[in-house]
């Protein structure tokens, strides 16, 4: 939309944009010169031949200092300077941010936060994005060795942000030339509970609840990840009434993988002893209320949850096991049980199957003995045939 003048109040009163969408409040008096609100913030920007600039968020800069800088930016435009390349990096996030995060669940955000203040911010934050050469980021990426998975997430997130910035006209096209890196190797965490181990981790429950070590509702937390593969945030999030009794389910509104406008959502279904489980908790309302996270990116529940299974595995004698090795479990369980691949797969709710292979071939080993096992009794027969 077009106002013959941006004013003030105009700014103050625009009216926040859909989830996943942004709109313009263009000033007729300075052409090119405009507002760009989002669903959580507006941004002062210029407009020229259809890109996009932005000059920086209405709540930092006043509109006097928005309109003169954005005079000043035209002026150097029409000259045919070419602009955005020396845009900070920490520039750079702000927009990001600000363009892309009512697309994304509040954990995706949270997550990518994290990186950018733990891991970019810090080492190439004052820098231009101009000044990302190949040599420069493959050293900054070689830093993060220690931290190899983190490392290459912080490199895609980069990478991914400067391609968004060039989609966006806030940066020259082959700005993201320089974001490579020689990605580190990543060993997947596949470790699984043995059945002995998972005799000694029932017993090792029982005991901590029956003496008050652990809470009643993280004991039943941690029966329900071993019996229905859950995600342990799938668990700690969960409400009353998203119980189906009839179905013996419960059906989560999402699911990961999930974005904002686009939620697919998943079930976890319950056998008879775990809907006995969920059954002693009925109300309404959060599910486990002790342990539930006020929001997405709320940490403490998970916090505890895993206070209480370092707790249990050490009266169990469980060594080198996190929380989401019951979910390896559940899926190496899976041949054994009789179950296939297929539906183990939807069981746990993995968007892929090849997340499945990797884990189901665990459970594997009594199959493939039982096949190896009749392989050498027909090679014995048939020896003995030609004896």
């Amino acid at each position: 939309m077009r106002v013959p003048k941006l004013t003030r109040a105009i700014v103050t009163q625009a009216k926040p944009a859909a989830p996943g969408c942004s709109y313009y409040i263009m000033d007729s008096s300075l052409p090119g010169f405009g507002l760009r609100v989002y669903p959580k913030a507006s941004y002062y920007v210029v407009r020229f031949r259809r890109k996009p600039y932005t000059l920086g968020p209405s709540l930092v800069l006043t509109l006097e200092e928005a309109r003169k800088s954005a005079r000043n930016l035209l002026s150097r435009l029409w000259s045919g300077e070419r602009i955005g390349a020396s845009l900070p990096v920490a520039d750079l996030f702000a927009q990001y941010i600000a363009a892309t995060e009512s697309r994304k669940r509040a954990l995706t955000n949270a997550n990518e936060s994290r990186l950018w203040r733990i891991h970019i911010l810090p080492a190439l934050g004052p820098l231009p994005v101009s000044d990302l050469t190949r040599e420069r980021v493959s050293e900054w990426h070689r830093s993060m060795s220690e931290t190899p998975a983190s490392a290459n997430r912080a490199l895609s997130l980069l990478r991914t942000a400067v391609r968004w910035g060039e989609k966006s006209g806030a940066l020259p096209k082959g700005s993201s030339d320089g974001i490579v890196a020689d990605a580190f190797a990543e060993y997947p965490r596949e470790r699984t509970l043995s059945a002995d181990e998972l005799t000694r981790l029932f017993v090792a429950i029982d005991e901590a609840e029956a003496g008050k070590i652990v809470h009643p509702e993280l004991a039943s937390v941690i029966r329900l990840m071993v019996r229905t593969g859950a995600r342990p945030s799938e668990l700690l999030g969960a409400r009353s009434e998203w119980v189906d009794y009839e179905r013996g389910a419960i059906l989560l509104p999402y699911a990961k993988g999930d974005r904002a406008g686009r939620k697919k959502g998943r079930a976890i279904w319950l056998g008879p002893k775990s809907l006995e489980i969920v059954r002693q908790f009925a109300g309404s309302g959060p599910l486990f209320p002790s342990v539930c996270p006020e929001s997405e990116e709320d940490r403490r529940g998970y916090q505890k949850l895993q206070r209480a299974w370092l707790q249990v595995c050490r009266l169990a004698g469980i060594k080198d096991a996190s929380p989401y090795c019951t979910r390896h479990t559940f899926v190496s369980r899976a041949p054994r049980a009789g179950v296939g691949i297929e539906g183990s797969s939807d069981l746990v709710g993995h968007a892929t199957l090849e997340t499945t292979k990797r884990i189901y071939h665990h459970g594997e080993d009594a199959m493939h003995q039982k096949n190896i096992a009749a392989m050498e009794a027909d090679l014995d027969a048939l020896l003995g045939r030609g004896n």
